[in-house]
Formats: structure tokens, C-alpha cells, sequence
């Protein structure tokens, strides 16, 4: 990660890196969500973590925070036994999308009244 606007400017960014950029996300959970992105139906934590290598646990983890995210959509399932799961699967791209924008649009808006109070201050 660059250590200013400047230099965050003049890297080349991939989607990866804006998703670290806009909500702190990890490697597990760019993982994550390429997985569940790459899939034609909704994936429990444990089938989650079969395909990348890791315990139900850290899956699970790693799928909430791109709950939070709003990345992909938890659901609850009721079992055949009568108990019930957690299912993922991925959120709707534009939304996220224009979620990211509207993030985008804020942060311009607080760094031009920034700018202008640096520009009247001196």
C-alpha cells in the first residue's frame, strides 16, 4: 500500500487492491470472495473453507466481514434435520459498485473543504 494519495495515484491498481483500499480487506478475504463469486449457488462456511484451504472457522470469519462489507449476502437455511445454516453467495456487483462510488464521492467532497481551508489558511 502507498504511504500517500500521491503514490496510491500513480500505481496501476487492480480490483484486488481496491477492495483492500475501500474496506480493509485481507487475502483470505479477496479469497473468499472469489470463491463465492465463482459459484452458481449460495456456499456454507465449511464448503467455503474445503476450497480454500482453511477451517470452517476462519471461513466463517472471512465470510462475515464480506457480509459486513456488504460483498456477499448471508442467509439463514433451514435443514432437512430442523436445525439451520448460513449460506453466502455474492451481492449484486452494481450495488457494490455504486456503494464504492458513493464512498469515492464523500471522500472528494471532504478533501475539496480540506483544500480550500489549507487554501484560505495560508
Amino acid at each position: 500500500m502507498a504511504d500517500s494519495v500521491k503514490e496510491f495515484l500513480e500505481q496501476t491498481q487492480s480490483c484486488e487492491e481496491v477492495l483492500d483500499c475501500f474496506h480493509g480487506l485481507n487475502g483470505l478475504d479477496k479469497e473468499v470472495y472469489g470463491t463465492v463469486a465463482n459459484t452458481d449457488r449460495p456456499l456454507t462456511a465449511e464448503e467455503i473453507g474445503e476450497q480454500v484451504d482453511r477451517d470452517r472457522s476462519t471461513a466463517y470469519r472471512s465470510a462475515q466481514r464480506l457480509s459486513d462489507a456488504g460483498f456477499v449476502t448471508r442467509q439463514q437455511q433451514t435443514g432437512s434435520d430442523g436445525g439451520y445454516r448460513y449460506v453466502y453467495s455474492q451481492s449484486d456487483t452494481d450495488t457494490v459498485a455504486d456503494e464504492m462510488q458513493e464512498m469515492v464521492n464523500d471522500w472528494q467532497q471532504e478533501m475539496t473543504k480540506l483544500i480550500e481551508s489549507f487554501r484560505q489558511e495560508y
